[in-house]
């Protein structure tokens, strides 16, 4: 196992396979003579660098790729070829990709995003978010971390204000864990709406909601599919809902709804 460290400015500036941009220690005072390239390698980024990583110039595939460089920018933007890894973290405040990864994913920094394409799940956390395309699974965790881009697979979102905004799309399922959590784009597969707090918003659920919420939902959402009311109280929406409301509290439907079922604990809607 070789670790590189990312000292960028060499010739030319932001290729990757130029030994001159990597070095053999964090200090950045040791050239590496080589470039991380093998299946047990690591790159590690360290310094607030301006140099951003604009080309592979080749297929890459190494072990882990861990960015701790604070940068306001674009700092992973090659995309002349695909990197593999098995697992790339983006840890700096600022840090971003918009190369194609295969591989697991995790931006944890702060304001860290993805705009590329990544095959692999990813965690995003700490205000980080993703604009780009995403084939596998997503964890949107800690404060104000969201989706803006296209996810493929399932999607929990466990932060407070964590949100699908609009525009962006899951075509998996859904759960929204805190009441802060909110769809304000388009989920193609089944949502669990976790929290008492109101978290529909203005978005479109093409599949069957189950929610526990206990507030009332004056929002422009539409589900396509069928309704779930699971809480201790009523609930009043104001939701567009084409298939089937099963209430298992009494429901009070001021929107357009579907078919309305016997309530099964009560006097019926």
């Amino acid at each position: 196992m070789a670790i590189f460290y990312w000292k960028g400015g060499s010739s030319p500036i932001g290729l990757w396979s130029s030994q001159g941009n990597w070095s053999k220690d964090a200090a950045l005072s040791v050239a590496a003579g080589d470039y991380p390239h093998n299946a047990t390698d690591i790159a590690v980024i360290t310094n607030n660098f301006a140099d951003n990583i604009t080309e592979f110039g080749e297929a890459i595939s190494i072990a882990a790729f861990i960015n701790f460089g604070d940068f306001e920018g674009a700092q992973l933007t090659a995309a002349d070829y695909t990197f593999t890894v098995g697992s790339a973290s983006f840890l700096g405040y600022g840090t971003t990709n918009s190369a194609s990864i295969i591989g697991n994913c995790i931006f944890s920094g702060t304001d860290c995003s993805n705009s590329g394409t990544i095959v692999g799940n990813c965690i995003f956390s700490n205000g980080s978010d993703n604009y780009g395309t995403i084939t596998g699974d997503c964890i949107f965790n800690g404060d104000s971390s969201s989706n803006s881009g296209t996810i493929t697979g399932d999607c929990i979102f466990r932060g407070s204000s964590c949100r699908n905004q609009s525009g962006g799309t899951i075509n998996g399922n859904c759960i929204f864990n805190t009441g802060g959590g909110r769809n304000y784009g388009t989920i193609n597969g089944d949502c669990i709406f976790a929290s008492s707090s109101r978290n529909f918003s203005n978005g479109i659920v093409n599949g069957t909601i189950v929610s526990k919420s206990t507030n009332s939902h004056l929002s422009t959402s539409t589900v396509n599919g069928n309704a779930i009311f699971h809480t201790a109280t009523g609930i009043d929406t104001a939701m567009t809902i084409t298939g089937s409301i099963v209430p298992l509290v009494p429901v009070t439907a001021t929107g357009t709804i579907g078919k309305r079922p016997l309530d099964v604990l009560g006097a019926g809607i």
